[in-house]
């Protein structure tokens, strides 16, 4: 239910009341040479690598892509109905995004506003959560993009 300042969303067992956002952000283009993207869920950060990094983070907000594979402007956008993508470590196989935030449990509120790093019209990383397999570094790689996401602290 829509009301004029909030959006009442049932969710599994629970109702979830959130307010609305009247200039919520769809789409934001980063031009190559970027370092940082301030979005409303926190900020992106964005270093040029002339290597991989000798250890891999276990910590799902940060990526390493191999560079060679990127075409810019990269596009930071939201979550579509229908969008998949090659989950890291699955083989290859694909995953309907809409599975993977039921795997994550994520409510609706969630969901809208989990941004996706698309290139060239294939989803590279679902910021946060996993990225894509086609992107991963090889050993021939000789040029590495880290993306780091950022949340606020708690309160700000």
């Amino acid at each position: 239910m829509v009301l004029p300042t909030h959006c009442l969303l049932s969710d599994r067992k629970e109702l979830l009341l959130a307010a609305l956002n009247e200039e919520q952000l769809s789409r934001i283009d980063i031009p190559e040479g970027s370092e940082e993207i301030s979005l409303p869920e926190g900020i992106l950060y964005i270093r040029y690598l002339d290597q991989a990094p000798p250890e891999w983070p276990e910590n799902k907000r940060e990526v390493y892509l191999d560079a060679e594979k990127l075409r810019f402007p990269l596009l930071l956008r939201r979550w579509e109905a229908g969008d998949y993508f090659h989950p890291l470590g699955l083989g290859g196989k694909s995953k309907k995004l809409q599975d993977l935030f039921s795997d994550l449990k994520m409510s609706g509120f969630e969901k809208e506003k989990t941004w996706i790093l698309d290139i060239s019209g294939q989803i590279a990383w679902v910021v946060g959560h996993r990225m894509d397999e086609s992107f991963k570094m090889q050993p021939a790689s000789t040029k590495c993009l880290h993306l780091r996401f950022d949340r606020p602290p708690a309160g700000q």
